[in-house]
């Protein structure tokens, strides 16, 4: 996209893994240390066993929250995707019961997720700290584009930043739906996802129906944005 486009985006962001595209894309990380860095926290993530997920349909968040304390044993927010759907993760038996709870409070769905732990949960402490030990080992850059992190939804420059919410990440909520809240906040109308698939664009539809969304994860998706954006760049300079 780069080599057809002079386009330059005010922020980027990504959903959890997708992250690491962003700090890539940001200059954060180098292709090489980004690839490290992906393969390390895959690893350490892998050693952690057991925990299940489930995505909640259609609750808001504070009765999702008020269910999670009624249950007993450990079960937590994973992300909050979208104004429509959050998922929780946890302990396996809690997380089933949740998932009945939530169902009685009146959500429209709950999806079990079919993943191979509890990610984004306190489980996965233990990996963040193996991860922090490789992590000081790579170099890590200010960005030159501020990147909105999962940790906080806070548009984020400085390399001691990153270096601190990386680990944090891996066992903190992903908070998409404020990252998606505060770009349009300061002023993004715009959003084009690059990855495979639309996963990501519907979920910003559901937050704010009034932006534009656009994908490239082919090269037929690639040609169709190129002319779109071409023509929105001669309407803008006429």
């Amino acid at each position: 996209m780069k080599s057809k486009l002079d386009v330059k985006p005010d922020y980027v962001a990504g959903h959890s893994l997708g992250e690491y595209g962003a700090m890539y894309s940001a200059g954060v990380l180098s292709f090489e240390n980004t690839l490290k860095l992906i393969q390390k926290r895959a690893d350490a993530m892998s050693n952690v066993q057991g925990g299940s997920m489930a995505a909640v349909l259609n609750l808001d968040e504070e009765t999702i929250k008020s269910v999670l304390n009624s249950v007993k044993g450990y079960v937590a927010i994973a992300n909050y995707n979208s104004l429509s759907q959050i998922v929780i993760t946890g302990d396996d038996e809690p997380v089933k019961e949740a998932c009945d709870k939530l169902l009685e409070a009146g959500a429209r769905r709950v999806v079990p997720l079919a993943v191979s732990g509890a990610f984004h949960s306190s489980k996965m402490r233990a990996a963040a700290d193996e991860f922090m030990k490789f992590e000081e080992t790579v170099e890590i850059n200010n960005a030159k584009i501020p990147v909105v992190t999962n940790v906080d939804a806070d548009f984020t420059v400085d390399s001691a930043d990153f270096k601190f919410k990386m680990p944090l990440q891996i066992y903190s909520a992903v908070k998409w739906t404020q990252s998606v809240q505060n770009m349009i906040d300061a002023g993004v109308d715009t959003f084009v996802e690059i990855g495979n698939g639309t996963v990501l664009s519907g979920l910003i539809r559901k937050i704010d129906k009034s932006v534009k969304t656009y994908n490239v994860y082919d090269k037929n998706s690639l040609e169709e944005f190129v002319e779109i954006y071409s023509k929105e760049l001669e309407n803008n300079v006429r």
